[in-house]
């Protein structure tokens, strides 16, 4: 029996993995279709009972179920609110169950989270605010989410995600009940390619960043010109290297190797601006490195 899920008063038990859940039949019922057509035929004569209460059992593992009903039948919060804390496993396994349980407010609410991170758009992913962490491993779940939802504008950041694992993205993403999720070989080819593409786009990225002149207050003196070309191929060079990519924000790095170096306030400010323009260009380049 589960500890948080066996209501004294409830009529319906569902069994997931080698846990039971005591819940209310008609609250199931009237947020979810699938659930409703189910227990159409879940009846104590033709199915398997329990003290008189009929028993479904369910191929979900525990804890997923457990996410879901926390939602379904909640002590406090009636929906996945912006308030709420959520790690990435919650999110993923409310996104997979709605999805399969067709409960379609449950499914968009979760979603909304996850794209706050895994988005299309620059601008969000520049300024996001996430309520959950995003580790690298995640990414193999949101391909599987985006794909399953055919939600797919979500695949170009999923997929950059996982190429941050480098050679390890072959050993998958562990689950909290244990399974361990991998991508398709298509994905996973994909995610290949995307990784050679983003580590050849590394050192354009840099000499694009500081290929310029210095303001035209400052072409009187070739210090910063001298000094940007040092730290082009130096100090920015190794912390490329250190990134699979240049969509990582390194400007915290980037300004303590600034102060190693002779560069104008000036001529700082307009190395940092191009190298967002940069991370913006590889950005707009993700879907064609990703082969999508």
């Amino acid at each position: 029996q589960d500890t948080e899920f066996w209501l004294s008063d409830g009529n319906l038990i569902l069994v997931a993995g080698d846990t039971a859940f005591k819940v209310y039949k008609g609250l199931l019922a009237m947020q979810s279709t699938v659930f409703s057509d189910m227990l159409v035929a879940a009846n104590p004569q033709a199915s398997e009972v329990f003290d008189d209460h009929p028993v479904v059992r369910l191929s979900d593992s525990p804890q997923d179920l457990r996410h879901l009903l926390r939602i379904l039948v909640p002590a406090k919060t009636l929906h996945v609110s912006e308030e709420q804390g959520y790690n990435f496993d919650q999110l993923f396994a409310l996104v997979r169950l709605a999805h399969k349980y067709g409960i379609e407010d449950v499914e968009e609410q979760a979603l909304t989270h996850l794209k706050l991170y895994f988005t299309c758009k620059f601008d969000v992913w520049e300024t996001q605010k996430l309520r959950f962490t995003v580790e690298p491993a995640h990414g193999i779940g949101v391909v599987q989410l985006a794909r399953l939802t055919n939600n797919l504008d979500m695949l170009p950041v999923a997929l950059y995600t996982c190429a941050r694992l480098g050679g390890s993205i072959t050993e998958g993403w562990v689950r909290e009940d244990g399974t361990v999720e991998h991508l398709t070989s298509q994905d996973l080819q994909r995610c290949i390619a995307g990784f050679g593409a983003l580590r050849s786009d590394v050192f354009p990225t840099i000499f694009n960043a500081t290929d310029f002149p210095p303001p035209p207050e400052r072409l009187s003196n070739s210090m910063c010109l001298r000094e940007l070309q040092f730290l082009r191929a130096d100090e920015m060079t190794r912390i490329c290297v250190a990134s699979a990519g240049g969509l990582d924000t390194l400007h915290e790095d980037i300004n303590r190797t600034l102060d190693g170096f002779a560069i104008c306030a000036a001529c700082r400010a307009l190395f940092l601006r191009r190298h967002e323009i940069e991370r913006a260009r590889i950005w707009s380049r993700l879907p064609d490195m990703f082969g999508l």
